[in-house]
């Protein structure tokens, strides 16, 4: 069954690796692809400054726009959600629930600004504690992987279900079994470029700081 793949992307620079990531996963599962972007809106905002609003719009619009031709460059028909309210991450949250999302692939962190010291970014964070499936957390500089898969094992029960997943997302490539806390050590010493971790080891907040690839948060 092909999985059901939705990306969350504000269009920006910081979305370049999860948009890359998604587009390719996208080819090779049938070149279909959902998308949301959330637009964060305020009523009050909106009826006081109402040129600002629709300037607001042609932005959302114009981001709309490039990445559909984005999608279409990489070999992808891309079918993009825009959903107002109050904050971007119950947005994203709503759409994954509604598409019955099996694997949400976003960025790491957003612009830098006085939380620019987080692991991940404000939102992405809250995405990740309350997503109803796998999370695909990518850095800016992400892409396809070729290399290897490093599987955070911590947990004997949770080892299959990690296991699983990383072969599902990367078959064929060689995969190597670790204790959370080498994984990062044997990341980098053998080249690998996709992490898989449980959303409940207390270690993945850090991996996913500190990785120079991606990260899948597997709920287990």
């Amino acid at each position: 069954m092909t999985p059901r793949l939705l990306l969350a992307t504000e269009h920006s620079e910081f979305d370049a690796g999860a948009e890359a990531v998604a587009f390719a996963l996208a080819a090779r599962a049938g070149g279909r692809l959902q998308a949301v972007l959330p637009l964060v809106n305020n009523a009050e905002f909106e009826a006081s400054a109402p040129a600002l609003a629709a300037r607001a719009d042609d932005v959302v619009a114009a981001r709309r726009q490039h990445l559909v031709a984005a999608a279409a460059a990489a070999g992808v028909t891309l079918e993009v959600n825009v959903r107002r309210g109050a904050e971007a991450h119950a947005q994203i949250l709503a759409q994954a629930r509604e598409d019955a999302a099996d694997l949400l692939v976003i960025r790491r962190r957003g612009k830098r600004g006085f939380l620019a010291r987080l692991l991940v970014g404000e939102m992405v964070g809250k995405v990740l504690a309350q997503a109803p499936c796998n999370v695909l957390v990518a850095p800016r500089g992400a892409g396809p992987w070729r290399r290897g898969v490093v599987v955070a094992v911590g947990d004997a029960q949770a080892r299959g279900p990690l296991l699983d997943a990383a072969r599902e997302l990367a078959p064929g490539l060689p995969l190597r079994e670790a204790a959370p806390t080498d994984v990062l050590t044997i990341t980098a010493r053998e080249g690998a470029d996709l992490i898989v971790a449980a959303r409940s080891q207390a270690t993945t907040q850090r991996l996913l700081g500190e990785a120079g690839c991606a990260v899948l948060v597997v709920i287990v």
